[in-house]
């Protein structure tokens, strides 16, 4: 009986240390599982984020090649037209074949979609900029409006337009300008001058749908 006795509790120890290894391990799997479950939902939501990057990059992309092809259009039917009159020899009349260009209007629509679309891209870029400024110079546009030129040449320098010369000829300032107004800024920032183009650049491209616009601009 003794011996029964000593079997049966050796086989309930047995069965209780079993079935808590079995429970350990259970409840090891099911961390496991929300781990990877946990992961997934991560990879999945930068997975979405990379897709609207990418749309919003696609969208951008077209918004300038709307803007170039209209550019090359004006200047086919230009071509033409000073071509016709060079062949009737109404020279008097070439100059009235440039009258519908206004490069100051052609060259502010250019820049309000390229404000749009990079804002779009980039909707973290007025608040980070603005992070590296004192309050008293920060500068924030209100919301619909163009970007100054201070924000647009640091625009140029987050799309990895760099040189002076470069961003001169984009602007249609001189080069010197563009070298005022950067270092300009760079006496005002909180970090030092030499860092402040690598924090432009570590701006990332986020999901959200507008820009943060002060509230106070």
């Amino acid at each position: 009986m003794q011996q029964y006795d000593s079997v049966t509790f050796f086989a309930a120890a047995l069965f209780m240390a079993f079935t808590a290894v079995l429970f350990f391990q259970l409840s090891k799997s099911r961390v496991l599982a929300a781990d990877v479950l946990q992961k997934n939902d991560m990879l999945e939501q930068q997975n979405t984020g990379l897709a609207e990057n990418a749309r919003m990059a696609e969208a951008y992309i077209a918004s300038l090649v709307c803007v170039i092809s209209a550019y090359l259009l004006k200047m086919e039917k230009i071509k033409r037209s000073v071509e016709r009159k060079v062949m009737v020899k109404k020279y008097n009349e070439i100059g009235l074949s440039f009258n519908d260009i206004n490069i100051r209007k052609e060259r502010e629509t250019f820049f309000s979609k390229f404000d749009a679309a990079f804002l779009k891209i980039f909707p973290t870029f007025l608040s980070e900029f603005n992070a590296m400024l004192h309050p008293e110079d920060q500068i924030w546009p209100k919301e619909n409006q163009p970007l100054p030129t201070d924000l647009r040449i640091f625009a140029l320098v987050r799309l990895g337009i760099a040189d002076c010369e470069t961003i001169a000829g984009i602007l249609e300032y001189s080069e010197r300008t563009i070298y005022v107004y950067k270092m300009r800024i760079k006496a005002k920032s909180k970090v030092p001058a030499n860092q402040f183009d690598h924090n432009i650049l570590a701006i990332n491209t986020a999901c959200f749908e507008r820009p943060v616009y002060s509230r106070s601009a």
